[in-house]
């Protein structure tokens, strides 16, 4: 009897219509994550030297080797590798030397993730997320972010940041909540209801207290510009 083929599938559209693949398909293997490690461990698989729900990173049905798929089970998913355990996606560098002594240029670019969410969703763990630059902001200092950044700020308490944000350049972006652990989309005002706007806009006394109790701490760090500030309201 004829070994049907092992068929991994991936990508930011295969994902998103895994379960629909998977009832269509049902010998098929959904990889939802960076694909090193799954495919490493689909080979191992396939070999017969581990277990279908040991690959990695997988969403699947039944067993599409050496066995009869259950068409009544449900769709399954493994836990995906986080990115900071994965170091088999760097290249060999045996050719570095040759390249320079022939006057060559090398140029090594690496990704995780895309506009889709594909390494980075509402399914992300934050602990698996390691950060890959760090800094140390001094008063008076600025940056800038690009929109596709997953970025987090951490400041003692009165810090005072101000915010200027470009044109919008996507529909939505993804919020990380501490305090729930959980994430939430956020639209943008274009697509909010008016009693949603209207709970975010600060009311006549709340911008007024919130003016003075800046000046406060402005006055606190200067003294000498204590004066000045408060009669510059």
């Amino acid at each position: 009897m004829p070994v049907p083929p092992l068929v991994l599938a991936g990508g930011s559209l295969t994902v998103r219509n895994e379960a629909m693949l998977l009832e269509r398909y049902p010998r098929l293997l959904i990889a939802r994550g960076a694909g090193e490690p799954t495919i490493a461990d689909a080979i191992g698989y396939f070999h017969g030297d581990r277990e279908l729900a040991s690959i990695r990173g997988i969403g699947y049905r039944g067993a599409p080797h050496r066995g009869v798929v259950a068409l009544g089970r449900r769709a399954r998913r493994t836990a995906v590798a986080p990115n900071r355990v994965q170091r088999d996606f760097l290249p060999e560098l045996d050719l570095l030397d040759a390249t320079f002594a022939c006057n060559g240029v090398a140029q090594l670019e690496i990704s995780r993730g895309c506009t889709s969410h594909c390494s980075f969703g509402e399914d992300t763990d934050p602990a698996s997320l390691l950060p890959i630059h760090e800094r140390l902001e001094q008063p008076g200092s600025t940056y800038v972010l690009h929109h596709t950044s997953v970025h987090t700020v951490q400041a003692e308490a009165d810090t005072i940041s101000l915010l200027i944000r470009g044109p919008s350049a996507k529909q939505r972006f993804l919020i990380f909540d501490a305090a729930t652990g959980g994430f939430f989309w956020v639209y943008g005002a274009a697509q909010e209801s008016s009693e949603q706007r209207a709970s975010k806009r600060l009311t006549p006394d709340q911008l007024d207290h919130t003016i003075t109790r800046i000046q406060r701490l402005i006055a606190d760090l200067d003294p000498v510009s204590r004066s000045a500030s408060l009669d510059g309201r």
